[in-house]
């Protein structure tokens, strides 16, 4: 007995010495405790839920750890099943990093698993260590084989029948799993179901799997358990042994608030219901299979943040069938290696780079010179985000130059360039890397392919301190500037207050008479394709009166960006907007809905001051927007940041836009030559010497 313990008391310090958490210089020291009956061995499996919209759960940590236990330590075999690990929160805290990497067992000692959960003693021995599965490197031409689960249980059948779920997943003609994941990565990864050749039991990919129990009365992963157990009973094979991912349909009635969810790098996703069958969380729960962790909004933003980047799947997922179209950010894509070939990491502190970024939609048509996707320094990611092909119906920032951070917890929306807009706006992202310089990223010019040889690309330039726009180009691609034309109607859109929207706009509500025909209201039109029957409504009827944006009456270039956002725990969209009584409210700067209902709230094509009006400004008295703009630059500056805030009345009248600087911001600048004195600093064409420019700059642009 003596001897035991001394022998435990020498491998501790062994382990101590060691250090307790390094995972290299340990390992030798852990192969013996692994040899150890006393000790519980699990891949530590990282979790990740959605939630439906009436949750209280805080969605900023929904990151859950199981455990996966390891039946064989020397061939590292594990079981098919996972099980709540709840781990003490000193070692959470001390190893999330670690943990969350997706990569690392752990060993429990007299660690135990009771009702689904593994049972961890006061004050024992955890120790951390690299291994478990990991999936595969996505790069090149992948295929990887997929097996759905359609669980039913007592008293609940599935939402969805076999032959359903088989279309929802692998139809080829469709918006599913399969034709999305190939499109967004230009077929380089292909999924295919399981052949029912494996087990006649298995029909177009899919396998029905009845259990003898209520979906109710059991928690989500115990069922799950139990699924995967049946399973493999009707296939007489692991379920990992013959598929690469298996999704799991669980009852509409199954306990918990929860919609979906997944492992992270391993190989199963769950759904609860309905959302078995709704395509941006398949997308985005088996994007987490793959390794994509969330992307989301700036972390200063709260729980608001959280999934907030609509621009890819891995943001929010909707409660819809077949929409929407659209694929990964920046991140995802170098990380998958789908477009290495049209990859650049940029290092910045060789001086300023001035190149082509082609669009990822147009990938196979990109030349030599053009590139997809860009990375600057370590963390730092843009891609171009055309909105068309698969991409369409990106909610965020479409058309634009989309920047992303890589942050532990996923990625992180910083903005977009417009791709109207040219040599007058940039980004900057202040003290770079702790290099004590800014990072600058401007759009130089747009050129329009013909989506069949020459892919859709902007002219950029990036570096520290500077960018260079100087780059000559042909008649042929240079940008035209000049502005959509204005409404040429003056009527206002029926049937609503009238400064709900622009002038040219479809009533949706009013209802159009059709002599010897069913009345109809605009949504039949804008459904109908462009011809004949559209030009006849449009010319006889009173269609062009009500349906003015369709029929052609008017015309005008500020767009609603819908179909829906969330607002407030909900998904809404901009006929709702219009119907709310305090809509003048929820269009108030700053606010969602005025952020996606544009044309609505009147929230773009009004970059002009309101000279009628006046504001008082202590003993200063009764200024107006004129009085401002006579300013010196330097002197303007900084009454901008006095007046430019939400609670001043100037905020309203000087359509000035103040954008927090702390990380970067959209600024006009002056154009080619052009010189201006800052804050006593002269700035020459394109801000040469920024590292010495104010802390905030001012954008003369709308305030949304």
């Amino acid at each position: 007995m003596i001897l035991r313990k001394l022998a435990w008391f020498f491998l501790l310090c062994k382990l101590s010495f060691a250090s307790s958490h390094d995972d290299d210089s340990i390992s030798t020291a852990i192969r013996q405790l692994e040899d150890s009956a006393e000790y519980l061995k699990c891949n530590v499996i990282v979790v990740d839920t959605e939630y439906g919209e009436d949750t209280n759960v805080d969605e900023s940590d929904t990151d859950e750890f199981f455990c996966n236990p390891i039946v064989n330590a020397e061939s590292g075999h594990s079981s098919s099943f996972s099980y709540l690990l709840e781990l003490p929160l000193d070692f959470l805290n001390n190893n999330r990093e670690k943990l969350l990497k997706g990569d690392r067992q752990i060993l429990i000692k007299e660690g135990t698993i009771n009702n689904g959960t593994v049972i961890i003693p006061d004050d024992t021995r955890i120790i951390l260590k690299p291994g478990g599965r990991v999936i595969e490197d996505l790069s090149g031409y992948v295929t990887r084989r997929v097996l759905v689960l359609r669980v039913s249980t007592i008293g609940s059948n599935q939402t969805y029948t076999t032959d359903e779920l088989s279309h929802n997943f692998f139809a080829d003609n469709d918006l599913t799993l399969k034709s999305q994941y190939a499109a967004c990565s230009h077929g380089k990864l292909t999924f295919e179901p399981v052949s029912s050749n494996v087990s006649d039991h298995i029909e177009g990919g899919v396998l029905d799997v009845e259990l003898n129990v209520t979906a109710h009365s059991m928690e989500r992963n115990e069922l799950g358990n139990l699924a995967i157990g049946e399973a493999e009973r009707l296939i007489g094979n692991n379920l990992i042994d013959v598929a690469n991912n298996i999704i799991i349909c669980q009852p509409p009635d199954s306990l918990g608030d929860w919609v979906a969810y997944a492992y992270v790098h391993q190989p199963y996703s769950v759904y609860k219901g309905e959302w078995c069958g709704f395509i941006s969380a398949n997308m985005h729960e088996v994007g987490h299979n793959l390794g994509f962790k969330h992307s989301n909004l700036p972390a200063a933003q709260g729980s608001d943040g959280i999934y907030g980047d609509r621009t890819d799947y891995m943001g929010w997922s909707y409660p819809r069938q077949k929409w929407p179209a659209m694929c990964f950010n920046a991140q995802k894509n170098w990380q998958t290696g789908w477009f290495a070939d049209k990859a650049l990491h940029i290092d910045v502190s060789n001086g300023v780079w001035s190149g082509k970024l082609a669009t990822f939609v147009d990938y196979d048509n990109a030349k030599d010179d053009e590139y997809v996707v860009i990375k600057v320094g370590e963390k730092l990611y843009f891609q171009y985000n055309r909105a068309k092909g698969m991409n369409a119906q990106t909610h965020d920032r479409p058309n634009e130059l989309v920047v992303v951070e890589s942050k532990l917890e996923g990625t992180e929306l910083l903005g977009g360039l417009d791709g109207n807009q040219f040599n007058s706006t940039f980004f900057q992202y202040n003290n770079f890397e702790n290099s004590n310089k800014t990072l600058f990223i401007t759009i130089c010019s747009r050129h329009d392919g013909n989506n069949i040889t020459d892919a859709d690309y902007f002219q950029i330039s990036v570096g520290l301190d500077a960018i260079d726009c100087n780059v000559t180009m042909s008649p042929s691609e240079s940008p035209s500037l000049s502005p959509s034309s204005s409404p040429s109607a003056s009527r206002v859109y029926a049937g609503h207050h009238p400064d709900r929207g622009q002038l040219c706009d479809d009533d949706m509500e009013q209802e159009i008479a059709i002599p010897g025909f069913l009345n109809i209201k605009c949504s039949f039109l804008q459904n109908s394709p462009e011809g004949p029957v559209r030009d006849f409504l449009c010319n006889t009827t009173r269609a062009s009166e009500v349906c003015m944006e369709t029929c052609g009456t008017c015309s005008d270039s500020c767009k609603d960006e819908g179909p829906f956002f969330h607002y407030e725990k909900g998904f809404q969209d901009c006929e709702w907007l219009r119907t709310q009584p305090n809509f003048e409210s929820l269009c108030r700067p700053g606010d969602t809905p005025r952020y996606y209902c544009r044309e609505t709230c009147n929230s773009c094509e009004s970059c002009t001051d309101n000279n009628e009006d006046s504001f008082n400004i202590l003993w200063w008295g009764e200024k107006n927007c004129t009085w401002v703009n006579s300013m010196p630059e330097d002197k303007k500056s900084w009454w901008l940041e006095y007046l430019c805030v939400p609670d001043q009345k100037a905020y309203d009248n000087v359509p000035k836009h103040v954008v927090d600087a702390k990380l970067f911001q959209n600024v006009t600048i002056p154009p080619l030559n052009s010189r201006i004195e800052v804050n006593g600093i002269t700035v020459i064409g394109l801000l040469q010497n920024s590292s010495r420019m104010p802390e905030k700059l001012y954008a003369k642009e709308d305030i949304s």
